[in-house]
């Protein structure tokens, strides 16, 4: 499902439409039905302030240089687009292929300020990711989130299933690697989860960290 054709139509009903609709020129452009894992990187603020930030385009970069693997990205929306959403009973999507945020297999949050921490539930709400980590079940995207707000992960444990430990460029192959594996594999998202709970480098409640 493509949400972006869905949208495409009422996309000048909303301030500021080019941060919904993609576009933009890129190099190196992949096939996203030849690739195996699936994954975006969110900035919880809008696209234009999360688009300057450093960390996303590195990320971006690093996971589309992997095999196998096609990263795109979506970013926090206005009032205006999340109310045409909800109307239209849509789910918020990616940016470059109008994926639905449901649909992929993993979502990567960079956390760069507190006051975005709100905006992690609309995003996860509107695109049709359980809130809590608990609810959800095999097919949903496992949600790890880092960055120079998430030193102290516990507040927000609940919605995130990971947090990274340190910079995400030195374990993010480790990470995908397991996903890809287990999707290949036919495995669980218990079993999957149960591997990554095994990388040091990434934090969940009822970890035990090495003294």
């Amino acid at each position: 499902m493509n949400v972006l054709n869905e949208v495409k139509h009422d996309l000048l009903m909303v301030e500021n439409p080019a941060r919904y609709c993609g576009g933009e020129f890129h190099y190196g452009r992949k096939d996203p039905a030849s690739c195996t894992v699936h994954v975006a990187i969110c900035f919880p603020d809008l696209y234009e302030i999360g688009m300057s930030n450093h960390a996303i385009r590195i990320l971006y970069d690093l996971l589309n240089r992997m095999d196998d693997v096609h990263c795109d990205r979506v970013f926090a929306v206005g009032k205006d687009f999340e109310e045409l959403l909800r109307s239209r009973r849509l789910p918020l999507y990616t940016l470059d292929e109008g994926r639905p945020l449901r649909d992929l297999d993993m979502l990567g949050v960079s956390i760069g300020y507190e006051l975005c921490m709100t905006n992690i539930l609309q995003i996860l709400d509107l695109g049709g990711i359980p809130l809590h980590v608990e609810d959800r079940k095999d097919g949903d995207p496992i949600v790890i989130a880092g960055g120079p707000a998430s030193t102290n992960p516990l507040p927000f444990s609940r919605f995130i299933d990971f947090t990274f430990i340190g910079e995400a460029e030195n374990g993010m192959d480790e990470v995908v690697s397991i996903i890809k594996n287990g999707k290949v594999t036919g495995k669980s998202r218990e079993e999957i989860i149960r591997e990554l709970k095994a990388l040091d480098f990434l934090w969940y409640p009822g970890k035990k960290l090495a003294r």
